[in-house]
């Protein structure tokens, strides 16, 4: 037999050799990454930034991570080494932050802050194309390999809080670096890794071809407007939460809850999910999903509402995610993927977070929560492209694999 699939039967393929490496390499993935998002910042502020100068240096990560974010795949793929870029990533990364502790400077620790930003860039669209390919190359449900890295990220809030509260903010700069370095040899031994050899390379011409393609860029549109829709919960949900009155427990917990429901839909419902609607079907709900989800939260939501609004983050983000997933398994060669990622993800869709997340801050003192209003509408405009994308993809691959 032929079908990687077929090759699984009789034991659950997640529970194969590949599919546990896959799903302890999303699980040490996201430590780092579930570390750095939340905590960071607080590391930059009891270094002694200002709140304004934290500001500054976290928006140029995200400049960096917009231009990194395409370079980088497109780089592992023109040399075909995308295990071998995953490492260097890995190391450099661990070897910046751990540079942090000797930095004397804000304008030193300014540039080591933008190249460690740089690591997470170029890491996350190459480790997803490696999940989908691992996936699909031994017949195990993507969805649920990516669910470790969810369970990883939760994981990581939790118990590098903890630490923080004992230690200090020190804990979370020493375990990024740890699970940098422990990221290492699960991306040697990456399943999905493989070389596609030199006569199958991508090739800048066929990366053009991509981009003049009218359903690959509604699908960049599509996922960089459900994506980014999530900048303005991202920049101000705790701030608004703390000051309409919830403390810093139940914010905690809102936050827990809703990377909870994402990781139950991976598992549960993620491959079911994408049989029955297809991917563009998914990224159409995650779209329909953000437009109420958003709606509410314009209301400022308490008890109950408040609670179903945040577990709505399943639809609004997993499903999208995994509709993009999904779509590049089908329709884009594997040679391609990473780039084409980093250009639908890490370009255009923290340009469109970075976006919102500025007007938010700047429409927050005259609209309060009515700024969810912003989030909303950039839900709704992808769901638009995804329909879009559903009436002009003829269901097939946009170049030949």
């Amino acid at each position: 037999m032929n079908n990687p699939a077929a090759r699984g039967a009789g034991r659950p393929a997640i529970l194969s050799a590949a599919g546990r490496l896959t799903c302890g390499y999303y699980a040490v993935m996201f430590l780092s990454y579930g570390t750095f998002l939340p905590f960071w910042p607080v590391w930059l502020e009891d270094w002694g930034l200002s709140p304004e100068e934290v500001g500054g240096f976290m928006a140029a990560s995200v400049a960096a991570r917009v231009v990194a974010g395409v370079v980088i795949p497109i780089i592992a793929e023109w040399l075909d080494q995308r295990r071998l870029t995953l490492v260097a990533l890995y190391l450099g990364g661990a070897a910046l932050f751990s540079a942090c502790m000797f930095v004397s400077s804000p304008g030193t620790l300014f540039v080591v802050t933008v190249l460690a930003a740089i690591v997470f860039a170029g890491t996350s669209p190459i480790s997803e194309i490696l999940g989908v390919a691992a996936a699909r190359e031994n017949g195990f449900a993507y969805a649920h390999a990516r669910a470790m890295g969810s369970i990883g990220f939760l994981g990581s809030n939790l118990v590098v809080g903890g630490l923080m509260a004992s230690f200090g903010s020190d804990a979370a700069l020493w375990w990024i670096v740890g699970s940098l370095l422990l990221a290492v040899p699960l991306a040697m031994r990456h399943p999905g890794g493989g070389r596609v050899g030199r006569a199958n390379r991508a090739g800048f011409g066929e990366v053009r071809v991509l981009m003049r393609s009218r359903p690959y860029w509604l699908l960049a549109c599509a996922v960089a407007l459900l994506q980014g829709s999530h900048g303005v919960f991202y920049a101000l949900g705790s701030v608004h939460w703390r000051d309409i009155g919830l403390g810093e427990v139940t914010i905690g917990a809102l936050w827990a809850w809703g990377v909870a429901a994402e990781t139950a839909l991976m598992i549960f419902a993620g491959p079911w999910l994408i049989n029955r609607l297809g991917p563009v079907g998914a990224m159409m709900l995650s779209g329909a999903a953000g437009v109420l989800r958003w709606g509410v939260m314009m209301a400022d939501p308490e008890g109950a509402a408040l609670w179903a609004a945040q577990g709505l983050h399943a639809l609004t983000f997993a499903a999208s995610h995994l509709g993009l997933m999904a779509f590049f398994q089908h329709a884009i060669p594997h040679r391609l993927a990473a780039s084409a990622q980093g250009f639908a993800v890490q370009f255009l869709g923290n340009l469109v977070m970075a976006g919102s997340m500025a007007l938010a801050g700047f429409a927050y003192p005259l609209m309060g929560g009515g700024i969810y209003g912003i989030a909303a509408l950039l839900a709704g405009l992808g769901g638009l492209c995804a329909l879009g994308l559903w009436k002009s993809w003829d269901r097939g691959p946009l170049l030949p694999a």
